[in-house]
């Protein structure tokens, strides 16, 4: 108002009434306190990082090469033997990821946060407490203690599940309890409710439009090799029809499983392109599952909802560097996804969202398959869906 001593009483009367207006307006204004909880725009590139302390270089310079969602691995949702008190055994420096997001940021990449859960030969979640008592714990080690507001970091943004077999062929592990199963679904609800994003990892026999039949159990065999007993049977696809496909912002399928479907089929018939291809068109196109199994452990799918959905803008194609020479974890390589990706008979509002590598640390550093060949998967997906210019 001293700025208004020479202004005309219709300035005056309107500087004053603007006096009184804003407190007002500013209390009632919507604040998007948690903005940074969103996936990115567009297309999407994401990588697994197992660390990041001594790493944060080679985390920033993936970032700059094409990773725009940084997935950081792994919690479990345990409970120590002791004090019966939950833990999730996350042993990432949080200060440090804080700190790579500000870098981020400042650097001009914009880039999302999520924490996986689970991971291959992981314990499965403690179902001694519910899914609301976990989703609470959760939300108060996240916005308590991994969020850094003086680092401008709010925390993760969501939660990315990838509950998985164990090595030990005969541990309870290897089947997803019917407790789990609903755990797994009531907490994703809860994280939605609360503006959280919400994404799964399937391993491909987890989640596979190829073959209908559907079950809990981790125990079954490959179609290309009867003595790997670690194969699933559709388990998440049953979560997605349970629990609603727009539950989950990705979808995200694992090719790299161990003698995994399109593995198989690669394997027998070659032209890894077009494998891709039909790939994105199968898991795009509403496909039929055969609940009958699940709805006998009392998992209610109606039968109008054994179709499932998987939106283009959800899928995720996952990929990794193969297994040393063995061929049991498939190398597909980023050229052949373009190639598959730009085929006549597949529109381009038909792509998935992005695809995704298993893992940072490997990319450009881990030969290929046991040969002498390094790639990035990074650089290489940035070619196709250009997240970084």
């Amino acid at each position: 108002l001293r700025e208004c001593l020479l202004c005309t009483p219709i300035q005056e009367m309107l500087s004053v009434l603007l006096l009184f207006l804003l407190p007002c307006c500013a209390t009632h204004l919507p604040l998007n306190k948690h903005a940074s909880r969103s996936l990115p725009t567009g297309k999407i590139i994401a990588g697994y990082s197992t660390g990041c302390s001594g790493q944060e270089d080679m985390i920033l310079q993936e970032a700059e090469r094409g990773v725009n969602l940084l997935i950081w691995s792994f919690i479990n949702l345990r409970v120590d033997p002791v004090s019966k008190k939950q833990d999730f055994g996350f042993s990432i420096n949080t200060t440090c990821i804080a700190a790579v997001a500000q870098e981020l940021t400042r650097r001009g990449l914009p880039t999302s946060h999520l924490i996986s859960i689970g991971g291959w030969d992981a314990p499965h979640p403690d179902t001694s407490y519910t899914a609301k008592e976990w989703w609470a714990f959760f939300k108060d080690w996240n916005e308590g203690y991994v969020a850094n507001p003086e680092l401008g970091f709010d925390g993760f943004a969501g939660i990315d599940w990838d509950v998985e077999g164990v090595n030990n062929l005969t541990s309870a592990y290897n089947e997803i309890s019917l407790e789990c199963f609903q755990l797994m679904g009531e907490m994703s609800h809860l994280a939605k409710g609360d503006g959280y994003l919400v994404t799964v990892v399937p391993a491909q026999s987890y989640l596979n439009p190829s073959v209908p039949q559907v079950d809990l159990s981790l125990r079954h065999s490959s179609p290309c090799a009867a003595d790997f007993h670690y194969a699933g049977s559709n388990g998440y696809t049953a979560l997605l029809a349970k629990y609603g496909s727009d539950t989950f912002d990705l979808v995200s399928v694992q090719l790299y499983e161990t003698w995994s479907y399109i593995n198989c089929k690669i394997r027998s018939l070659g032209n890894p392109p077009k494998q891709l291809r039909e790939f994105v068109r199968s898991y795009t196109t509403p496909f039929w599952m055969d609940f009958s199994n699940i709805t006998k452990l009392g998992i209610d799918i109606p039968p109008e909802d054994w179709h499932v959905h998987i939106s283009p803008s959800q899928l995720l194609v996952g990929f990794s560097f193969g297994a040393g020479g063995s061929g049991k974890s498939i190398y597909i390589a980023p050229t052949d996804l373009g190639e598959a990706l730009h085929g006549d008979d597949l529109p381009k509002e038909n792509w998935p969202r992005g695809a995704f590598f298993w893992n940072l640390d490997l990319d450009g550093n881990r030969p290929v398959n046991g040969t002498a060949f390094n790639t990035s998967f990074a650089s290489g997906f940035n070619d196709i869906f250009h997240t970084r210019v």
